[in-house]
C-alpha cells in the first residue's frame, strides 16, 4: 500500500499528515496480491497490459514448507488466482507475491545491462 502526503488548511492552520492510497494500478502494469487464509496462502494476479504478463511467488509455511511455484504466464488483460496450502496445522509466515508485464521485464533487464556497463567503464 502507498501513503500520499495530503496537506489541507483548516481554521489557519496547516494539518499535514500520510493516508493510504489504495493499490492504483496503471493499465500497461501487472500485479499480485497476496493474502494468508488459515493454512493457504491465496494470490490474485492481475495483468491489465495487452501483452502477456509472467507471476513470481515466493513464501515459507511455519512447518518450512517453501512456496515456491514455477512462475505462471498470463494471458493480455486476465486475472489469475492461485493456492498454496501449507499442510496440516501450518501457516503462511514470509511471502512475496509479484507479476511483470513482458515489457516492465524488457525494460528492467535493459536497465541491468546500461547499469553493467556503467560498472565496467570505472
Amino acid at each position: 500500500m502507498r501513503f500520499l502526503p495530503i496537506a489541507t488548511l483548516t481554521g489557519g492552520a496547516l494539518v499535514a499528515g500520510l493516508f493510504a492510497a489504495g493499490d492504483v494500478h496503471a493499465a500497461g502494469s501487472a500485479f499480485c496480491n497476496p493474502q494468508p487464509v488459515g493454512s493457504r496462502l491465496e494470490v490474485e494476479c492481475v495483468n491489465n497490459d495487452p501483452g502477456p504478463a509472467t507471476t513470481d511467488v515466493l513464501g515459507l509455511c511455519t512447518n518450512l514448507v517453501l512456496i515456491a511455484p514455477r512462475d505462471q504466464r498470463m494471458d493480455p488483460h486476465s486475472t489469475t488466482h492461485i493456492t498454496f496450502e501449507c499442510g496440516p496445522g501450518a501457516n503462511p509466515v514470509l511471502w512475496r507475491a509479484d507479476a511483470k508485464t513482458d515489457l516492465q521485464q524488457l525494460l528492467d533487464n535493459q536497465r541491468e545491462l546500461q547499469r553493467d556497463r556503467d560498472r565496467d567503464r570505472y
